[in-house]
């Protein structure tokens, strides 16, 4: 096998040397070709919920939950209570009505309106309370008439007369109806006078009485605005347009209402503020990368000609990548993105290896013998290379997680493009370029300098690291064992509200939020399909200690029962059947009314109280309490006439709000529903949902496992955004965990396909593992902790970490004075792992937490894997030949 290898990669190298412009040709044809196509058919596709995979149950049964109830992941504006409740409430309603002039928000909510609470109070009251009402619906037909006062009036006066005519002769049932009707539209007469009794006990139909329900926390601390956004999920952030003009609208809120503190929360916030300011860091980070490895490439290799070569190889490979994610996956996520990082940490280093050798052999050889020469070594090693770093992340596609596997998919693949760039076309440019400049060889070494041993060559550290192998091995080991006995331990961070910038204003309500009530944002969702079902899930959730609130359709509506159904439909009976008898006369309602109207109306109620005095004597004294009321308002009529505008407008609005509680009652109960709980109460095909949320922070890991153990315990098919949340978290943890160990065994097969010895792979792999010892330990050191945004280094660095150790083993066995030297292979080992540190470690710069600790762990581990492979390969090499020799000074 290595035969053919060798054979092949002599034969690019012919292929290179003697047609270079039509390599370049092509490769400058594909990559137009990818950069188009990618242009026009690759997709960002930024929903969280697509990077987990569609087969998983939990997310199976999270989908059918979105499409039986909708996206409930609400924006949140939080206005705070400052303990002037009215100017609170104006700036509640004053924010509420900018936001709701926003077309990309289809649903802004505030309160429960009062026209909201009628719609719904047949289904909302008491019992007791609607079955009084439904025995004086009666009264309803004049009420809701067109000119209603003098209606009102004269029905009571007819109502009364006929209880004292023919009331003895009249059914109980009826005798109750008919008084029932007379009392209510006498109430609404009484009910003017702003301190009556009738007035408090029929306010919940007086409009200018109702208020608005405000959605507060549960120590009335915040009030909330709930915010449905259009969301895009083809750009970073999903909500970025609707997001500018909601902060927009607060700003102008805020001016308005000096003071008055108001912030923006909720899950969408949180995720588009954590890719503002992630997409910000890794711009920032990606120029300074560019800049300093550009730098560092020039001074290292010398010139800028050759490095500016190298980043057009790698250039066309990126753009080759980008054509391979289009046609393989069709779409980036928010993992996948990051693929770019991946490739301008770890694809540039072919190149620095490539040129190295080069210029290597270019000091004793044409241009053909040194592309040759660079095809069997550089070349060589780089496949290896590329093969270990990208079978790391075909590693993914074995593990469960949708989105790392589309992740480890392209960057596999982008991995060998680069390196099948940094083969053809990297040469390709160098033949043509050297050619034009000559063919010459570009300088060579004096004959003294050549001939000495490597060890007595002015090597410095290296030399030293030869001539004295075991005092650097203990001294590995003594650092290793030092940094284990450190102070400091690992640990892992899986509060993801820990990993994001200081400082977001998002942030620090939610938190807010969360000291004031655990249960605002988040919550878990069971679906029942009957009230009863419905009923049990929440009595059980009541019982469980991590479980706070349990929110239904059953907060603002009472259970449906048989007596409710029954006195709903006798709201609606016809006025005849329950009031006149079937031989009463019709009379014409009068055209206005009088004061002498409501006097009657007053000896009638006195007639009635007379004969109930013994009867029913709490009644007798309703009735006396009523008439007194009226008497009251008939004095006030006769000084100050213009108070028949107030009863006017009374009863009027009482009928009114009849009217809208008869058609709330006529409505299926979805419909009938407050706007803002309609859809996070009962789904279009009628399902109920009972919302869970916890007692505790469930954004750490132990309350949230706690919490979700007691919801399975209350139904096991419970779903909801904590249940995604926390198998996620956990499912991308197993599958870093898994894509590690398959990558390092599949790591070792490779290394032992390239030199088949065991012996060698143990030394390649030895550094690795060496390296991640430390890298560990330094962790511990320095107070950094495992999270989920740093966990992906591991994978990373055991497919970097072995490039070294392959490259320099390579050069070993080349034999000759350069073995331990390594001639141009050491500079472009250090160069590659320095490019690797400085493009990744840029991210320290980075303000979100997560991005900072990927970069300080990525620039540690690429230290500590070159460190191993530079300074203890070398030195273990050189121990081992020298037990095998029998000498210990070489």
């Amino acid at each position: 096998m290595p035969a053919m290898r060798d054979r092949i990669l002599t034969a690019l190298a012919q292929l290179v040397w003697r047609a270079p412009i039509l390599i370049l040709l092509t490769a400058v044809f594909l990559a137009g070709a990818s950069i188009y196509y990618a242009a026009t058919s690759l997709q960002l596709n930024a929903n969280l919920d697509d990077l987990i995979a569609a087969d998983r149950p939990y997310m199976q049964k999270y989908r059918q939950f979105l499409d039986e109830f909708g996206d409930l992941e609400y924006i949140y504006a939080v206005v705070e209570n400052t303990g002037d409740v009215q100017r609170t409430e104006a700036a509640v309603e004053a924010l509420t009505a900018k936001l709701r002039a926003i077309t990309e928000l289809p649903g802004v909510y505030c309160a429960i309106e009062p026209r909201e609470q009628l719609r719904i109070a047949s289904r909302a009251m008491a019992e007791q309370e609607l079955e009084d009402l439904a025995i004086a619906s009666g009264a309803f037909h004049a009420l809701m008439s067109d000119h209603p006062t003098p209606r009102v009036i004269g029905d009571a006066n007819e109502y009364l007369t006929q209880l004292i005519r023919t009331g003895a002769n009249l059914p109980e049932d009826q005798q109750r109806r008919l008084g029932a009707a007379a009392v209510l539209l006498l109430k609404t007469i009484a009910a003017a006078d702003e301190n009556s009794a009738s007035r408090r006990e029929v306010r919940f139909l007086i409009g200018a009485d109702r208020r608005s329900e405000y959605f507060e926390s549960d120590t009335g601390r915040f009030y909330f605005i709930t915010i449905i956004p259009v969301k895009d999920y083809s750009t970073l952030s999903v909500i970025e347009e609707p997001l500018r003009k909601i902060r927009a609208a607060i700003a102008e809120t805020r001016a308005e209402f000096p003071g008055i503190n108001i912030g923006l929360t909720g899950k969408p916030v949180l995720q588009a503020d954590e890719m503002a300011t992630s997409n910000s860091d890794m711009t920032k980070a990606s120029i300074m990368a560019f800049v300093l490895c550009a730098l560092l490439f020039i001074m290292m290799i010398g010139g800028i000609l050759r490095p500016v070569l190298a980043m057009v190889a790698f250039g066309i490979g990126s753009a080759w990548t980008y054509g391979a994610a289009t046609l393989l996956v069709g779409q980036l996520n928010l993992l996948s993105i990051v693929f770019m990082l991946v490739l301008v940490g770890v694809g540039l280093d072919y190149g620095v290896h490539v040129i190295s050798r080069y210029r290597e052999f270019r000091r004793t050889q044409s241009v053909r013998e040194a592309i040759r020469g660079t095809m069997l070594t550089a070349v060589r090693s780089n496949l290896t290379g590329a093969m270990t770093s990208s079978i790391v992340f075909f590693m993914a596609l074995l593990t469960t997680f949708q989105g790392l596997r589309e992740l480890g998919l392209i960057a596999g693949v982008g991995l060998l493009l680069c390196w099948a760039s940094m083969a053809l076309v990297l040469p390709a440019l160098l033949v043509l370029v050297d050619r034009k400049r000559g063919d010459a060889v570009t300088g060579i070494a004096p004959a003294a300098t050549q001939a000495k041993p490597d060890a007595s060559s002015n090597m410095g550290v290296l030399r030293w690291i030869v001539l004295r192998p075991t005092a650097v091995l203990v001294a590995a080991a003594v650092v290793s064992f030092g940094l284990i006995a450190a102070p400091g331990s690992l640990s892992f961070e899986q509060n993801l509200l820990n990993l994001q910038a200081q400082g977001l204003e998002s942030i620090e309500w939610e938190r807010r939020i969360l000291e004031d009530s655990a249960s605002a944002t988040w919550f878990g969702a069971v679906s029942a399909d009957t009230q009863q079902r419905a009923l049990e899930v929440t009595e059980r959730a009541k019982t469980k200690p991590s479980i706070g609130a349990v929110r239904s359709v059953f907060d603002v509506i009472g259970p449906q029962t048989v007596k409710r159904d029954e006195l709903r439909i006798k709201l609606h009976e016809p006025i005849g059947a329950q009031t006149r008898p079937a031989n009463a006369p019709q009379t014409q309602p009068a055209a206005d009314w009088s004061i002498d109207d409501l006097r009657k109306a007053v000896t009638s109620l006195e007639a009635i109280v007379l004969g109930a005095l013994r009867r029913a004597p709490a009644e007798a004294r309703e009735l006396a309490r009523l008439g007194m009321e009226l008497k009251t308002l008939i004095a006030q009529l006769e000084q100050n006439p213009s108070i028949r505008f107030a009863i006017d407008q009374t009863v009027h609005g009482i009928g009114q709000s009849l009217r809208l509680l008869l058609e709330g009652d006529q409505l299926d109960l979805r419909s009938a529903l407050p706007d803002a709980l309609r859809q996070q109460s009962i789904s279009p095909s009628g399902r109920y949902l009972i919302m869970l949320h916890p007692k505790d922070d469930v954004w750490e890991y132990e309350p949230m496992s706690r919490f979700i153990r007691e919801m399975r315990e209350v139904d096991p098919n419970v779903t909801g955004a904590p249940i995604t949340h926390f198998e996620s978290l956990d499912e991308m943890l197993r599958s870093f965990v898994i894509m590690s160990i398959l990558a390092l065994l599949a790591i070792i097969c490779i290394v032992g396909l390239d030199f088949r010895r065991i012996s060698d792979v143990a030394l390649a792999i030895l550094p690795l593992l060496l390296g991640l010892a430390w890298t560990v330990e330094l962790m511990g050191l320095l107070g950094v902790s495992f999270n989920l945004a740093n966990f992906f280094s591991v994978p990373i660095l055991i497919g970097l970490g072995v490039d070294s150790s392959v490259h320099i083993l390579h050069r070993y066995h080349e034999g000759g004075p350069t073995r331990f030297s390594l001639g141009a292979t050491r500079r472009a080992v250090i160069l590659s792992s320095l490019t690797t540190i400085i493009g990744f470690g840029s991210l320290i710069i980075a303000h979100h937490r997560g991005l900072r600790s990927l970069g300080i762990v990525m620039a540690v581990g690429s230290t500590a894997c070159m460190l191993a492979s530079v300074i203890v390969l070398p030195a273990l090499l050189a121990w081992l030949e020298s037990r095998k020799s029998g000498r210990k000074d070489r």
